[in-house]
């Protein structure tokens, strides 16, 4: 039986699922955006946006894409870290964006998932 809990439950569920995609789709455009301006071509632009959103489309090609993308924002986020702050202020906050990002990823990669079976 379906109670109105589990409904609820499902509904946010699938809310923030679809958040976290929005954002997985702003960091696919602005990663372009960067490569595109900086090797001054159109042609690296398009390829890298095209190539990203095929990308999600295939569940293990999906998994290596979000891995990458998380581990790039922990890296960035470990150099800034060091820069302005250590290495204690650069480990505490390259794990928290490494545990925040992945759980992300996860999230829009279950949205993906809901969107290509629904699809179909």
């Amino acid at each position: 039986m379906i109670s109105m809990k589990n409904v609820r439950r499902g509904y946010t569920q699938a809310e923030f699922n679809e958040t976290a995609s929005n954002w997985l789709f702003g960091e696919i455009l602005l990663l372009s955006v960067f490569l595109g301006l900086a090797s001054s071509s159109w042609w690296v632009f398009g390829g890298i946006l095209l190539g990203m959103i095929f990308m999600l489309r295939v569940r293990k090609l999906a998994i290596i894409l979000l891995t990458l993308l998380s581990i790039f924002w922990t890296v960035i986020t470990f150099w800034l870290g060091l820069k302005y702050g250590g290495y204690g202020a650069a480990f505490v906050l390259s794990i928290i964006v490494l545990l925040v990002t992945r759980g992300l990823h996860l999230r829009a990669l279950e949205w993906v998932d809901d969107v290509q079976y629904t699809e179909e």
